[in-house]
């Protein structure tokens, strides 16, 4: 501020104050000697200060999962003021803020928002999604000879009941299901 004294506050701790910019008003009163007589009129300066935002550094982490299973949530640390965080998960074509869902590897950004007194900051975590583990059963039944193809079915376990899956068989190593008379062995 500028002009008179009514314009300052009186400030006793100069940590508490927030970043910006200020103008401080010193005064010195008039110096007295011992004799009794002043010696040195009173006196008054104004200085401008800054009191800059501090730089933080911000750490994320985020536990790894299996496809399927609930996502993690990741964690920010060093957020001093608690800013604002968003975050930013890309990745195997992969580019959102919401946590990807199919197995593959990731990384997860996390950006924390400037505040008053806090520059802001990013930090970033690589994380897998795993394949998730399924049983895969194969049957086949005995038929007698009828000049049709015979094919086997598989069934598989372990899987989420909206994802579709699909097996290659071959019978003998080839791919057409059997006609013919014969023992076969279905992969």
């Amino acid at each position: 501020k500028s002009g008179s004294d009514s314009d300052y506050v009186a400030v006793e701790d100069l940590s508490t104050l927030n970043a910006g910019v200020y103008l401080m008003k010193f005064t010195v009163a008039a110096v007295i000697d011992p004799d009794g007589g002043e010696s040195y009129t009173s006196l008054s300066a104004v200085v401008e200060f800054t009191v800059s935002k501090a730089a933080i550094k911000v750490t994320v982490d985020i536990i790894s999962w299996t496809y399927g299973d609930e996502a993690n949530l990741p964690t920010v640390g060093g957020n001093e003021d608690e800013g604002a965080v968003t975050y930013l998960y890309t990745g195997d074509g992969y580019s959102d803020s919401e946590a990807p869902t199919n197995a593959g590897t990731y990384k997860v950004t996390a950006t924390v928002a400037e505040t008053t007194n806090y520059l802001g900051a990013t930090a970033e975590k690589e994380f897998t999604i795993a394949k998730k583990a399924i049983t895969a059963t194969v049957s086949a039944q005995d038929a007698e000879y009828n000049g049709k193809p015979h094919e086997a079915s598989v069934t598989f376990e372990g899987k989420l009941t909206d994802d579709e899956l699909t097996a290659n068989l071959l019978y003998n190593g080839e791919a057409e299901a059997p006609v013919n008379a014969d023992s076969y062995t279905v992969t």
